[in-house]
């Protein structure tokens, strides 16, 4: 007989708890402007948001999006979203605005995150010209850069201090991703949170990642949840090196800069580094090297 004594529903929930508890001091996340948060940072900033999101009255089943860029963001959302109970949308940053509204009308989603970058894509002047119940500005961006939404700060006072929670049912909806509406409008695919874990343990093993790997963000988060690499790589502790949107220079530099141990991409983001520079150049460690460690 399944009981609470012999049955934990599988979730990539659990990645993030595990490596928390065994990483916390190791570097999880350098955002696209080169700030480091640890495990435990990591987790923190997403029980504040599990909280946030329910504060505002998300429930079970909502839908939830966000409109950003590889970025400590966005990759939190994928834990922070599906811990609130809710599914996580995680928008296409180079759809039409157009697109965008029929995506979040379509998925009903009740909030939308946004980052300033992406703010010119939705074309609208102010948040009462999206089909969302909230429109939260992620940090960085000023209130004045949407009227009617509503800064991060501002958002995240009124969180609860329930954290994440995992689901009681694998089977709820951890994500909807959306086409990129080639053939006809964007069509939404459900993930479970069992099918999410058993992916990203799958494809930690097929790309031998490890507490050592370093994944450069060449990969959109919104892609497949970048193919599970968000779940997958935080399962084993590995550390998530983000580039906002893919740049062949850039991810030269990085991958310089940083141990970068892996990358995921189409041919075209091969062929493109290949083109930038043939001859590697010398790794140089950040700053907070010691924070490299896997203990």
């Amino acid at each position: 007989m399944i009981s609470a004594a012999n049955h934990v529903p599988l979730s990539p929930l659990s990645f993030l708890a595990r490596a928390r508890r065994a990483f916390p001091d190791k570097v999880a996340v350098v955002d696209a402007d080169e700030s480091a948060v640890s495990y435990a940072e990591l987790g923190r900033d997403c029980d504040a948001l599990a909280g946030a999101l329910r504060a505002d009255g998300i429930q079970p089943a909502d839908r939830v999006a966000v409109l950003d860029l590889n970025s400590r963001w966005l990759l939190a959302a994928h834990f922070a979203v599906p811990g609130a109970g809710a599914a996580l949308v995680a928008l296409n940053t180079r759809l039409a605005a157009g697109e965008y509204r029929d995506i979040l009308a379509h998925s009903r989603a009740k909030i939308l995150l946004v980052s300033g970058d992406m703010l010119p894509r939705l074309d609208v002047r102010t948040a009462a010209g999206l089909p969302a119940g909230r429109v939260v500005l992620l940090p960085g961006t000023p209130a004045a850069a949407l009227p009617g939404a509503v800064t991060y700060d501002e958002w995240l006072a009124d969180a609860d201090r329930r954290g994440m929670v995992l689901p009681a049912d694998e089977d709820a909806m951890i994500a909807v991703n959306y086409t990129s509406g080639t053939t006809g409008r964007p069509k939404g695919v459900i993930y479970t949170h069992r099918g999410a874990y058993l992916n990203a343990l799958s494809v930690a093993l097929e790309f031998e990642l490890t507490a050592a790997s370093c994944l450069l963000w060449t990969l959109p988060m919104f892609h497949c949840n970048g193919w599970s690499m968000t779940w997958g790589g935080t399962a084993v502790g590995a550390t998530h090196v983000c580039l906002g949107s893919f740049d062949p220079q850039r991810a030269l530099d990085l991958a310089g800069r940083y141990p970068v141990s892996h990358l995921c991409g189409a041919p075209v983001v091969l062929s493109e580094l290949a083109r930038a520079g043939a001859l590697p150049r010398p790794r140089r460690r950040s700053p907070r090297c010691s924070r490299w460690a896997s203990r």
